[in-house]
């Protein structure tokens, strides 16, 4: 059986090392790479050292650890990641098909929102959902979806509220959310290199 706090210890020592060895060449490489008196050739150079530097390390993991390298990351815990010339394309689209077809929803009818406007799921409110599990394995899996659809943050929060006990309106709800995604399986987050300008907008009532 692996002890994995003396995994960690092991890895965390190996890191440590490897990379403070490397110290300067991350200095000027990584944290100072674009100066005004680098020309083109040198970027690329520096590029180049960069990439070798990378594949030794993983050279030098493999050989204390037991360990493979996949390549360039493509899926991982069902979200996909395309690399793109400005940056990475994450989204979760097979995850979202493999939901709408879980519910047998993969042909309903499109929404062009995850809820209602104005509209607030109430406690109690009708008649209680016969199958317990299912709306909340249901819901469990939309919150999982909210890592790349923000969107649908709002709507999949409001039937959390109600795992303990949800009624039938609140699985149309879930449904709603359901059909939107099923609309714009295809969406995804976008992320580039440069500064971050996080705007947020917020209902004060």
């Amino acid at each position: 059986m692996v002890d994995r706090k003396a995994m960690m210890i092991r890895t965390t020592k190996f890191m440590t090392n490897h990379l403070l060895s490397k110290k300067q060449f991350l200095i000027d490489h990584v944290l100072h790479p674009g100066r005004p008196n680098v020309s083109k050739v040198e970027l690329n150079e520096k590029l180049a050292n960069f990439s070798q530097m990378i594949n030794d390390v993983i050279m030098e993991l493999t050989k204390k650890f037991e360990m493979k390298d996949l390549g360039q990351l493509d899926y991982f815990l069902g979200l996909q990641i395309t690399c793109q010339s400005g940056g990475l394309f994450v989204s979760q689209s097979k995850y979202i098909k493999d939901l709408l077809n879980e519910v047998d929803l993969q042909d309903s009818k499109l929404c062009p929102t995850p809820c209602l406007p104005y509209h607030r799921l109430i406690k109690d409110n009708g008649t209680p959902y016969h199958n317990l599990e299912q709306y909340r394995s249901i819901v469990g899996a939309l919150q999982y979806l909210t890592f790349t659809r923000p969107n649908i943050a709002f709507s999949v929060n409001q039937c959390c509220q109600f795992m303990h006990n949800p009624m039938n309106s609140d699985v149309v709800a879930v449904k709603r959310t359901l059909r939107c995604l099923s609309g714009t399986i295809d969406y995804g987050l976008n992320f580039k290199p440069g500064k971050l300008h996080l705007q947020v907008y917020s209902d004060a009532d």
